[in-house]
């Protein structure tokens, strides 16, 4: 056989073509001849156009800068604000960006410190727990907004009793409204078809959550705030406003099968039978500060306000110079919501002369600098000094560990962030000070805001010293539009991985 190489059978492809052609155009006649001819023509000056037109208007490809030696991300570019600048983040493949860094942002209406009409620091503290006091009208309100909820999650979840919480007056803090479902019901409710058809109890209650949040919301006229479906009891933020006639609108915080606020209100109520006028007025008062101070929003990686109250109760049991002011947790009554059983010891009576003032200057002074965060654990069920051993214990983490009474396999400490932590030190040393120098509960009170970001004194039009090289000479609206769009990326909606949930 005979071996042809590329250029003959080239050759020979050419020549076949030609005769074919030849072979079409004689048996064409003239006038198929020439329209041929015309569209041919008219093809070939359409391509050269639209050539010419597409190499005027073609751009030049965007280069992205390149990478630093240390691996860093590129950063965006802002000439000018009708540019949108593009903030590209290195960031793990599969991986939540971490949260930005908190910066102030002007507010059309701050948050004051509270004013108070007494003289002196336990003046004060009385004052600020007398406006805090749980009022007749508080639990009135609280019982109507429990029923009305009730009422509207009925028709999706037919067996459901709701409970309604509350420790303080509606105007100084929010109300707990859980939403009680067996496991059954829930998952009689799952292969009905009106949530995604999953076996794992915290799913399941986490799209109960939804569906009864889009009941109220639709059919009841609250209004959505925020929800955290991060945390280990994921609740919804509404604002009732069934009762903004009575005031302001009042802001629940709805859970399925939460276990923690009922846990809250037994313990506080517990410690109010025992020591009526200091014990329970602590722990309201520690949380009051912890609020105000930006350190008790779990959503944002903080301790709960459950926590807040443990370290209260923890306190009175170890830290005070006169002794237990509290029996431990296993010894009280309550004690049999953990599972234990009744207590055999007499009732247990606190004896002190202090005021909630005086207390509070020893909790201050015991956590920020007797307490070792990260080698004790806080055991209000032993109410004793313990370090950090056995199954649960964290070792080699920094960090407190508040083991909860009622479930000591839990550890309240543990969702705490390395920023949270940080600014808990931060806000135990502040109070220390302040203390020590005399300052007064409004001082010490002050509202929590983020610190601004230094500048150098040369500051001018151009740029400060502590600015990026990157936004220097670009306007304030592409700066704050490349924040805007840095902050967008690295925060993901709660409900849209709900949804993703879902669909997995």
């Amino acid at each position: 056989m005979c071996d042809f190489s590329s250029e003959d059978r080239r050759r020979v492809q050419t020549i076949t073509l030609s005769v074919v052609g030849l072979a079409l155009l004689c048996s064409m006649d003239l006038w198929q001849l020439v329209f041929a001819a015309m569209g041919a023509a008219c093809y070939t000056m359409f391509q050269a156009l639209s050539a010419a037109s597409w190499q005027t208007t073609r751009k030049a490809p965007r280069r992205l800068p390149p990478m630093s030696r240390g691996g860093s991300a590129p950063q965006c570019s802002a000439t000018n604000e009708r540019s949108r600048p593009k903030c590209p983040i290195a960031t793990r493949p599969g991986s939540v960006p971490p949260p930005p860094s908190p910066t102030k942002q002007p507010s059309q209406q701050p948050v004051l410190a509270p004013v108070f009409n007494a003289v002196g620091f336990d003046g004060e503290v009385t004052e600020l727990l007398g406006n805090m006091a749980l009022t007749a009208k508080s639990e009135r309100l609280v019982r109507e907004i429990a029923e009305s909820v009730e009422r509207l999650v009925r028709p999706v979840l037919p067996e459901a009793s709701v409970v309604g919480f509350v420790n303080v007056d509606l105007a100084c803090g929010a109300v707990d409204i859980v939403v009680c479902a067996d496991a059954q019901a829930l998952a009689s409710i799952s292969k009905s078809g009106d949530m995604p058809r999953v076996r794992d109890p915290s799913r399941l209650a986490k799209s109960a959550l939804r569906l009864c949040t889009d009941r109220l919301i639709v059919s009841g006229g609250f209004r959505f705030r925020r929800s955290a479906f991060r945390n280990d009891e994921p609740k919804v933020t509404l604002l009732a406003s069934a009762v903004e006639a009575e005031g302001e609108a009042v802001p629940i915080e709805v859970s399925v099968n939460s276990a923690t606020p009922g846990f809250n209100a037994a313990l506080l109520m517990e410690i109010g039978r025992i020591d009526p006028p200091t014990a329970k007025g602590l722990a309201l008062l520690v949380r009051r500060w912890a609020k105000d101070r930006g350190a008790c929003h779990a959503a944002k990686g903080h301790l709960q306000p459950y926590a807040w109250t443990l370290l209260a109760v923890y306190f009175l049991q170890v830290g005070c110079e006169e002794g237990p002011l509290l029996p431990p947790v296993s010894e009280l009554s309550i004690s049999v919501l953990a599972g234990a059983p009744p207590p055999q010891k007499p009732p247990f009576v606190g004896r002190h002369s202090k005021t909630v003032g005086q207390l509070f200057r020893a909790f201050i002074h015991f956590y920020a600098r007797t307490f070792d965060f990260d080698e004790e654990v806080v055991s209000a069920w032993t109410g004793a000094r313990v370090p950090r051993q056995g199954t649960h214990a964290r070792l080699g983490e920094a960090g407190p560990q508040i083991e909860d009474p009622f479930d000591t396999a839990r550890d309240l400490g543990r969702a705490l962030s390395d920023g949270a932590l940080a600014h808990l030190r931060e806000e135990f040393a502040r109070a220390d000070a302040l203390l020590s120098a005399g300052a007064s509960l409004s001082e010490l009170l002050t509202p929590w805001s983020p610190p601004e970001p230094e500048r150098d004194s040369s500051t001018s039009e151009q740029g400060s010293a502590e600015e990026p090289a990157v936004y220097r000479g670009s306007s304030s609206r592409a700066r704050a539009r490349c924040l805007w769009q840095r902050d967008l990326r690295a925060t993901m909606s709660d409900d849209r991985l709900l949804d993703r949930e879902r669909l997995q």
